[in-house]
């Protein structure tokens, strides 16, 4: 075990490669620990696959622009993530918008029959 207490020691795994235990090294973020199987090595791993500890998929809520409640990886920035909430409002006034334009076109229409 890297990260934490107990188990095997941060040496013993850079010198015998990996372990069956959670990794448990603070990930980049600062916020989470690596819930990884032991991949030794710190944070290059025993294959030597590039920084383990970048990119926490931790789930967190955070809020949008708007206010709005989402959930998001941690490594994700607020502004990648899609917000269901602003969508749904952004495609109702849409169709609200098409609706004017349908009914504003009927209207016109019918004018242009009465004027014969």
């Amino acid at each position: 075990l890297l990260g934490g207490s107990g188990g095997t020691s941060h040496s013993t795994c850079l010198k015998q490669g990996a372990c069956d235990k959670e990794c448990g090294m603070l990930m980049d973020c600062g916020l989470h620990y690596c819930k990884r199987r032991c991949h030794g090595s710190g944070d290059m791993g025993i294959l030597g696959q590039g920084n383990l500890h970048s990119g926490c998929s931790e789930k967190v809520e955070d809020l949008c622009s708007k206010g709005h409640r989402v959930e998001r990886m941690c490594c994700k920035d607020i502004g990648s993530v899609i917000c269901l909430a602003c969508e749904e409002i952004a495609m109702n006034e849409k169709m609200r918008r098409e609706e004017n334009v349908r009914k504003d076109c009927e209207l016109e229409l019918e004018r242009l029959r009465r004027r014969g």
